[in-house]
């Protein structure tokens, strides 16, 4: 069975190796086993828990010590992430190491993320590698399953609220080129109840049980990825298309009965890297493309009729280098360069279309040196970012990290990190308001800047039996923000951009993971967090910053064996906790504690193959929020309560 989550993984003493999927160069490690071998410390997801049956980018990253994800209702709404609580603007997202970031500036949402035909997902809290820099709360990394010898897969899925799901993957190796196809189709008419308070908290004689209203939602997604060795250099192409029709039924899930959305977006890259014995280098090429249209004539949610459309096209391009120098000397050079274009227009206003544009550059040094003494790397990096809109003044934001990692107690299984990064965020061309429906200018906002502080310790039982593991990660860190960029409510349903001061953010993490008794896995991930805002609005000045948890728990205990012959089982139960936090900046609006617990089972049945020679079929079923706790996210929308899923797939190696 597949470790669902491998902990913080550290620098390795030899050389540094090209990756083929990677334009920061890192390795790969797609182990499931052993401690994989990664250039900084990274949380891994592997692709066992991201093709889990009823799992979505929400229920996966949950998992990870720090993070904490926002959405708009269920699986196909909104959902961004906040690391350590700075906001999700400030996380950089990559699949396969070309930028996911959105063509129109906005944050990356999670549930398009294509998580069913990933190998892994790395997660850097703080202080991201040279390539992947550039946000204050680290970088969010997707990998496509490996190619391999000729292989497919076919999964179909279902579940509660009339929701299903078929995928088809497909993938092959020659001797110089790999390939790999997924296409995923989805549905889901997604009217779960809930509880409505009837906007009276302190009053429970008028609540009553409502479904959330048109919130049916249909999406298609495809991914192509190619590599094809050329002697010391591999070229590379990579595809990304998605189609979304949805409802869009409003923060009460009563308001909308007509009001839709539709997306539709591409991304394309090219990707060429070389190496030698002692340097390496790779150079990318992409475009990303989206359309989206939102329909609300009746005035149902954005409170005005509206037929907005807006395109948006973002092409790029990245170069990344390193050189060795001596035997404990690495130089790195990392530059991007970036143009967004965004048009929108609204049929149901007779206003001229408007548009924006912005060109971002990223130059970026970086430096690996070991020293001979006390097992010690130093890890510096030095930034330069600009941007420049519509033809205004470029704005420039120098930054600055340094890493330092000792290895002095390496055989004890004992390591050691300290880092300390600045970045400055700008902001995004456009503010979007719940799933895009509600559009507005963010105009006038100052930069965001801000510098994190953060220590790990990592420590690696090295005393248990062969197949025994058992890992301990504990971090503590501290943010400091200016010029904070916040949401405020302007209407009911509608909010608008402002910097509204600074903010301290400092917390700590515990992750745990262990296998004991050749059949027993044990998961937790505990994470604490406190704010403070600094602003001169009294109503604000000394509170936590909205929309922060305090406390974040995940635990899952899973018991696996081989059942008879070629059969293997699994069951399992977790629980998840998320503390209470505030909606508004005043701390007014509070949301409580939750808690959700469930369980699943699965069993892989290994054969031999119908066209190959080696076949595996698979059932999962599994129960999320088994006790059916009610909640409600980002500005009240409503959150789904029991639900189920089931799956069988079958794959097939060796054609």
């Amino acid at each position: 069975m597949h470790v669902l989550l491998i902990l913080l993984s550290l620098l390795p003493g030899s050389a540094p190796t090209p990756s083929q999927g990677d334009a920061a160069g890192e390795e790969v490690n797609r182990t499931t086993v052993q401690a994989p071998s990664e250039e900084r410390a990274v949380w891994v997801l592997s692709e066992d828990a991201l093709s889990e049956v009823g799992a979505d980018a929400r229920e996966v990253l949950h998992r990870v010590p720090g993070l904490s994800v926002r959405a708009l209702g269920d699986t196909f709404s909104l959902a961004t992430m906040q690391i350590r609580g700075v906001g999700s603007e400030h996380t950089r997202a990559f699949l396969d190491g070309v930028p996911l970031d959105r063509a129109d500036g906005a944050p990356v949402d999670l549930s398009l993320l294509p998580l069913w035909h990933s190998g892994s997902v790395r997660v850097w809290p703080a202080h991201a590698p040279l390539g992947f820099g550039g946000g204050l709360g680290g970088a969010l990394v997707v990998d496509s399953r490996a190619p391999e010898a000729g292989a497919y897969e076919l999964k179909v899925g279902a579940g509660a609220f009339e929701r299903w799901a078929l995928d088809a993957f497909g993938q092959g190796a020659g001797e110089t080129t790999e390939a790999a196809l997924g296409l995923r189709m989805e549905s889901s008419e997604g009217d779960f109840p809930w509880v409505d308070d009837g906007r009276t908290a302190y009053d429970t004689s008028d609540d009553r049980l409502r479904y959330r209203e048109n919130n049916d939602a249909r999406r298609m997604t495809g991914l192509l990825r190619i590599q094809q060795r050329l002697g010391k250099c591999t070229a590379g192409a990579l595809g990304h298309a998605l189609d979304l029709v949805q409802g869009v039924p409003g923060p009460a899930g009563r308001l909308a009965d007509r009001a839709r959305y539709e997306l539709a977006s591409g991304l394309g890259a090219l990707t060429l890297g070389c190496s030698g014995e002692r340097w390496r280098a790779s150079l990318q090429t992409s475009l990303g493309w989206m359309r989206s249209v939102a329909l609300d004539e009746l005035a149902e949610v954005s409170l005005r009729p509206t037929e907005a459309q807006r395109e948006a096209l973002s092409p790029s391009v990245r170069a990344l280098g390193w050189l060795r120098v001596g035997s404990r000397l690495d130089l790195g050079f990392h530059q991007e360069v970036r143009r967004q274009g965004f048009r929108l227009s609204d049929r149901a206003e007779a206003n001229p279309a408007a548009s924006s544009s912005r060109v971002g550059t990223g130059t970026a040094l970086g430096l690996r040196w070991r020293a001979p003494w006390a097992g010690l790397v130093l890890l510096p990096q030095v930034r330069l970012d600009t941007m420049l809109d519509n033809g205004d003044a470029r704005r420039i934001a120098p930054a600055a990290q340094v890493v330092a990692r000792s290895l002095m107690w390496r055989e004890e299984g004992v390591s050691l990190e300290f880092g300390f990064s600045t970045a400055t965020r700008f902001p995004t061309l456009y503010e979007l308001q719940g799933d895009g429906l509600y559009i507005s200018a963010a105009d006038g906002l100052r930069d965001e800047h801000g510098s994190v502080l953060s220590g790990t310790i990592r420590w690696e039982a090295q005393w248990l039996p062969s197949a025994w593991r058992l890992f301990l990660v504990a971090s503590g860190f501290a943010t400091e923000l200016e010029q904070m960029i916040q949401m405020r409510r302007n209407s009911l349903y509608t909010a608008v951009a402002e910097n509204v001061g600074g903010a301290t953010i400092w917390g700590g993490e515990v992750g745990l993971n262990a296998d004991l008794f050749r059949h027993l896995r044990v998961e937790l991930a505990l994470s604490g967090l406190e704010s403070a805002m600094e602003s001169d609005e009294v109503a604000m000045d000394g509170n936590a910053l909205p929309l922060r948890p305090r406390t974040l728990a995940y635990g899952r205990v899973t018991g696996y064996s081989r059942i008879a012959g070629p059969a293997e089982g699994a069951v399992f139960a977790d629980v998840n906790h998320r503390g209470a936090y505030a909606y508004d900046m005043a701390g007014l609006a509070r949301a409580p504690d939750l808690v959700e617990w469930g369980g699943g089972a699965r069993l892989h049945l290994n054969t031999g193959g119908l066209l190959g020679t080696v076949g595996r079929l698979s059932l999962e079923g599994r129960l999320l929020n088994g006790g059916d706790a009610p909640g409600v996210d980002l500005l009240g929308y409503p959150r789904p309560g029991r639900r189920w899923a089931v799956q069988i797939a079958w794959r097939e190696d060796g054609l």
